[in-house]
């Protein structure tokens, strides 16, 4: 039987849409990446940088995507906007509000972890930081920042992460947070700072590890089950008109072959 590797994000993706999952799967990326990825992409490693090496990494890695923005196409540069200049104003305000990067081992930053659950299925991830009283941190770049209910009722994968740190790494999780970081910058004056971030916690404990296994192996048979059949049914659901496959599920609605679309604006990584 082959081994089934899954990983937070995947399960996630398969719980929103199973075709969503069936092509992040096949690592079908899109050409160019819509705005929001783009920005969320450099934004991680903006943050990464920061919890590694401080604000001095933070900005010479700033530097380097200012760098390699000048070279875009004048074009992609308009469809992304101004992307170094909005992570150069979430970092310097992001310092002004927060003072735990000096608590971090860099070695526990970005950190991948795989954990067996049974022979045939794993469960691997990347925490993005990782600090020595047992907390977790998962960055969230968004246009606008959700209430408390709203993003961790979306974002239930992220006890994942700490059950991975737990028994990957043999550290005692007691919290995992989300991070948020808002895109979108005022364009009206009266706006403090501090409305661009916000932090939800939730405790985890090892009733909610026991809870994952079981989770996890539920739905390692609906991709098993989907993946000898051969179906991967669309949702269509209002996250739809976020999704980067959007074009490509459209395509098959009208009668249009996926693969056409697949084939002009994405492209299969290895």
């Amino acid at each position: 039987m082959q081994r089934l590797r899954l990983s937070p994000s995947g399960i996630s993706a398969f719980q929103e849409c199973p075709t969503k999952y069936f092509y992040k799967s096949r690592r079908w990326e899109p050409k160019v990446k819509p705005p929001a990825l783009y920005a969320g992409s450099l934004g991680h490693q903006v943050m990464a940088a920061l919890y590694k090496e401080g604000f001095q990494g933070a900005q010479k890695e700033l530097n380097g995507i200012r760098a390699t923005f000048s070279q875009l196409p004048q074009e992609e540069q308009e469809n992304f906007g101004d992307v170094p200049g909005l992570l150069e104003f979430l970092l310097g305000n992001y310092m002004g509000e927060y003072t735990d990067t000096a608590r971090v081992d860099p070695r526990l930053v970005e950190k991948g972890i795989c954990v067996a659950i049974t022979p045939q299925i794993s469960l691997y991830g990347i925490a993005d930081v990782i600090f020595p009283d047992g907390e977790i941190l998962d960055h969230k770049f968004t246009r606008t920042i959700p209430k408390e209910d709203e993003a961790l009722l979306t974002n239930a994968q992220l006890t994942m992460y700490a059950f991975l740190v737990e028994q990957g790494m043999g550290i005692e999780v007691k919290r995992v947070t989300l991070n948020y970081l808002q895109r979108y910058i005022y364009k009206t004056k009266g706006h403090d700072s501090s409305e661009y971030f916000r932090r939800y916690s939730v405790p985890y404990s090892r009733a909610v590890g026991l809870n994952i296994v079981a989770d996890v192996l539920a739905v390692a048979e609906m991709i098993k089950w989907a993946e000898n059949h051969e179906y991967f049914p669309h949702t269509f659901s209002f996250r739809c008109k976020m999704c980067s496959y959007r074009s490509v599920c459209t395509a098959a609605v009208r009668g249009v072959n996926p693969y056409d679309i697949l084939g002009q604006n994405f492209v299969q990584r290895e």
